[in-house]
């Protein structure tokens, strides 16, 4: 399926049975999807409280392939999705990259839902300092583990190696 510039592939079963809503309605499936960050944004901002500029400001390719399960009876509490977040020719303002990598989980809420963020890679290929005419560029950076609940303002602390 494919909604404003996003492709969404979905996978699975629901087991359960609905006549009896007392027992959970379980879904467990598969899920990829694809698209260009400004539209996958888009269609985020209106359920998630997104940090500041960060629509306006990031830019790439987005892709995710995991998992998505729930209780589909009470899926507010109980929607996760968890796997690997990609992102290909990405700039958030000035800064760039060839790639990223990360490996989340979320689960929803009222509020938008916490991920945890198991780690981040970020690759550029590297290229010498040249001169007094370019700088160099690119590396690798690893993040580790860190988690952010949407809608909130608290600072996040980050581990990162260079």
């Amino acid at each position: 399926m494919e909604r404003q510039g996003v492709a969404l592939s979905l996978s699975g079963e629901v087991k359960g049975d609905w006549l009896h809503p007392s027992e959970p309605v379980l879904l467990e499936s598969q899920v990829k999807f694809t698209g260009q960050s400004q539209s996958i944004l888009a269609i985020a901002a209106d359920s998630l409280q997104l940090p500041a500029g960060l629509k306006e400001n990031f830019r790439g390719e987005i892709g995710f392939a995991g998992k998505i399960s729930a209780n589909l009876i009470d899926p507010l509490k109980t929607l996760e999705l968890s796997g690997a977040l990609t992102s290909d020719k990405i700039a958030f303002r000035e800064w760039t990259a060839n790639r990223l990598v990360a490996d989340l989980n979320w689960r929803a809420s009222a509020a938008g839902g916490a991920v945890q963020v198991r780690k981040v890679v970020i690759e550029s290929p590297e290229r010498p300092r040249m001169g007094t005419d370019q700088g160099a560029h690119g590396g690798k950076i690893v993040i580790g583990e860190f988690g952010y609940q949407f809608g909130q303002k608290t600072p996040i602390t980050l581990t990162a190696q260079l």
